[in-house]
């Protein structure tokens, strides 16, 4: 607005137009200047790290307990776009925690994911310190309809216990300190604690998209040969 302030009008009051172009060209690079590395975000890496035929990665920290994350999750369609692709992780910076990654994981075994999901998502959110323990949480599952034999062999998987360690591993090497925290392309981390707000998250996770797709752009992409020929040849004219 200062930079529309500061034109000088023309005749009859009108400002030039070359004027107003390089001002509505500089105004949003001053907006994106302000988001700045190592307040706003992280990098984690420098180098390009999907290669462009493939969807940028995204990892989503969460935890169903966190209020922040349910009012991201409301604003999730504003970031999902298709070259995106999300992976959901739930964070394990407390005790309890585990036990909710846990259920997090079996719940997405069964039959009824999606509506186990959410009625996780709600249990959690109504008492952030339920289902702190695993006899808590398989008697959680077998009130939902979980068959008890089901429940307890998915929440006592050895496969299940590693994918958590490796997980617990990522979050360290990560230095995750809260949630949510949204990973960009495996260069990029924003977490709560940097940001003033949703909106300015958001903003933040625009920009960072906006740089890997640039990036790509830049690397450019070869297509197969096969994919550049028509579908079926094309009949010679006989006239």
């Amino acid at each position: 607005m200062a930079c529309i302030n500061r034109l000088i009008p023309l005749k009859g009051g009108v400002a030039s137009p070359l004027l107003l172009i390089i001002c509505l060209l500089s105004w949003p690079v001053k907006a994106i200047e302000s988001f700045q590395a190592g307040t706003h975000y992280r990098v984690l890496v420098s180098e390009l790290q999907n290669t462009p035929e493939q969807a940028i990665e995204l990892e989503y920290w969460f935890w169903f307990g966190c209020a922040s994350c349910q009012l991201f999750n409301q604003n999730l369609p504003r970031l999902q776009a298709e070259d995106t692709a999300w992976q959901q992780i739930p964070a394990q910076l407390r005790s309890s925690w585990y036990f909710h990654a846990k259920g997090f994981y079996v719940a997405q075994q069964q039959p009824q994911a999606e509506q186990l999901l959410a009625q996780l998502e709600q249990t959690l959110a109504a008492d952030p310190t339920s289902l702190s323990d695993i006899d808590s949480l398989t008697a959680w599952f077998v009130e939902q309809g979980v068959e008890l034999n089901t429940a307890e062999q998915q929440l006592l998987s050895p496969l299940l216990n590693e994918q958590l360690e490796q997980q617990v591993a990522r979050q360290q090497a990560l230095e995750i300190r809260g949630v949510p925290t949204l990973i960009i392309g495996g260069q990029y981390l924003i977490d709560a604690g940097m940001v003033s707000s949703l909106e300015e998250y958001l903003a933040v996770a625009e920009y960072l998209l906006g740089l890997v797709r640039q990036q790509r752009e830049e690397a450019g992409f070869a297509w197969p040969d096969e994919e550049l020929l028509p579908a079926e040849p094309v009949a010679a004219s006989t006239h």
